[in-house]
């Protein structure tokens, strides 16, 4: 060995002890979204350069985005997250021209996809998304298409079993599927789904498939099935398992953050508490569906590289001879290089609950509040302006995600502070736009200039006039100029007027703490201020 060579193959072994490290999670990301501050956490995410579908990251780092985008309340937003998400996570043979690489050389070379667990739960986030816009016919698909995969991952667990014990398992059970899988929360969305588009027998199929995998999701599924209910709350609690690798890092593990039995939440809507469930406990997830199959050629890596260290340095000082003592030492640095490969792949999907539990609630008047835990906890959350669906008989879906940490005094303190489009009543003032002063963010409207008019001001402008200094300003305010996009809202410091959805973390976050005084941009609204200064001023 040339002393080239073995000055190379310390850096090659370090190189691959770091390839499982790639995409790691910001810090101030993950202490956003632990603080339950969603949009700027989704902003740093988004403002990573964007995943090309060859790249062994672009799964992950969809998959953190849609987690936190859904939210933070903007479903539309997630949309082409989502379905990148959906197709990445369809394609079979994803790594097909690097499964030699991951057992030469390292299994982080290998895009990502997750463990089964991760896999299904992010099909379940996929099947939320399309839920919140009433897509259900796309939310059916999407959870069902998770119970297939499980299902395909329990018949390849009962295949190595008939192998080594010799046994031959009961066939499957018939129903909407071809067989069963451990994952209530995608029968309870399904069954859902079904409902909404009027397949009632498929339906109690579903939802009598979660109830028994989940007993304490009786209530909620009885509840739907009987269709007392236009409301549906799935909700994600606590901070799921980490992992971790043990084993001289050849074996991997999913580490609980938080241990003991799962607590079930108290939600109410108005004065009237709701049936509501525990849908799945993570942990007990992550610790079924593991992928292991790449954990044997670690270890045998990592005994392999050992023997070769030991005996290489072993031989090396025993010798007198240099040609010796140089080849020696090349064998224990091919050791140290095959035991680096042997390390485990970390990457994993850091959003994931500890819990996600389910209710089902009857909205019957604009701007109920509805109360998820305790309020008088951190874990607790107040959410005002609910709205029942725009037609009668329809269904909607909300997902809540309660902040791991401890979140501001917004979360349990059940008052909107800012007039915006999903607020039905007045607010102190919303007599004037937000960026003029005042305390209303609705998107410019004719009746929301006959507001504004009423009270006395804005009436030597049109709404035509109002909407250029919007538009001078940057401010976008339809649901179509944000489709798929990442924005702030102009409450903290962004160009969006699109309210997030009534009903969630992020309407919460956004409306019910304070902001800073809007900061004009434009000289055309720095004009009209000024204008207005003075007209005042003359009074």
């Amino acid at each position: 060995m040339t002393r080239r060579a073995a000055q190379l193959l310390p850096l090659l072994a370090l190189a691959l002890l770091t390839w499982g490290c790639a995409a790691p999670l910001q810090r101030d990301v993950a202490l956003r979204a632990g603080a339950g501050d969603y949009g700027r956490a989704r902003l740093a995410l988004a403002g990573q350069s964007a995943p090309a579908q060859d790249d062994r990251d672009a799964l992950l780092r969809r998959a953190r985005l849609l987690v936190l985008t859904l939210a933070d309340g903007h479903p539309r937003a997630a949309e082409e997250t989502a379905n990148r998400a959906f197709n990445m996570l369809t394609t079979q043979g994803l790594n097909i021209d690097r499964e030699a690489a991951s057992v030469v050389l390292h299994e982080g070379v290998r895009i990502w996809k997750g463990e089964p667990f991760e896999q299904a739960m992010m099909y379940h986030y996929i099947a939320l998304q399309k839920a919140m816009l009433a897509e259900w016919d796309n939310a059916r698909a999407a959870s069902i298409a998770c119970l297939y995969l499980l299902r395909d991952f329990e018949e390849q667990e009962r295949a190595v079993s008939r192998r080594s014990s010799g046994t031959t398992p009961p066939e499957d059970a018939g129903g909407f599927l071809p067989a069963r899988a451990d994952f209530a929360p995608a029968y309870l969305v399904a069954g859902i789904a079904s409902r909404a588009l009027g397949r009632v027998e498929e339906s109690s199929a579903f939802l009598d498939e979660a109830a028994r995998l989940s007993p304490s999701l009786r209530a909620v599924c009885d509840t739907i099935k009987q269709g007392a209910f236009n409301t549906v709350f799935i909700i994600d609690q606590g901070e799921g398992p980490v992992k971790v690798s043990g084993n001289d890092g050849a074996s991997v593990d999913f580490v609980p953050r938080s241990r003991g039995t799962v607590a079930a939440l108290r939600v109410a809507a108005g004065d009237s508490p709701a049936p509501s469930g525990i849908a799945v406990d993570v942990n007990a997830l992550a610790s079924r569906y593991l992928w292991n199959k790449l954990e044997g050629v670690r270890r045998f890596k990592s005994g392999m590289g050992d023997a070769m260290i030991v005996g290489g340095v072993g031989v090396a000082a025993a010798s007198n001879d240099r040609d010796t003592r140089n080849a020696a030492l090349g064998v224990a640095l091919a050791g140290l290089l095959l035991k680096a490969s042997a390390t485990a792949d970390l990457r994993h999907l850091e959003f994931l609950p500890r819990s996600v539990h389910a209710a089902a609630v009857t909205v019957n008047a604009p701007g109920v509040t509805v109360t998820v835990g305790d309020q008088n906890s951190a874990r607790g959350m107040v959410l005002t302006d609910l709205a029942p669906p725009e037609r009668a008989g329809d269904i909607q879906l909300r997902f809540v995600r309660l902040s791991p940490g401890r979140p501001g005094a917004w979360a349990t303190r059940g008052q909107t502070l800012y007039a915006n489009d999903r607020h039905a009543g007045r607010i102190p003032g919303d007599e004037l736009p937000f960026i003029m002063g005042g305390r209303c963010v609705r998107t410019p409207s004719v009746e929301t200039m006959n507001r504004y008019r009423q009270a006395g001001h804005l009436g030597d402008i049109t709404l035509t006039e109002l909407e250029n200094i919007y538009r001078e300003e940057g401010i976008l305010w339809r649901d179509e100029d944000i489709a798929g996009g990442q924005r702030l809202h102009v409450l903290e410091g962004g160009d969006s007027l699109v309210p997030p959805l009534a009903g969630t973390a992020g309407y919460m976050r956004l409306f019910g703490q304070e902001h800073p005084a809007y900061q004009p941009r434009s000289q055309a609204l720095r004009d009209y201020l000024a204008r207005e200064g003075r007209r005042r001023a003359g009074m």
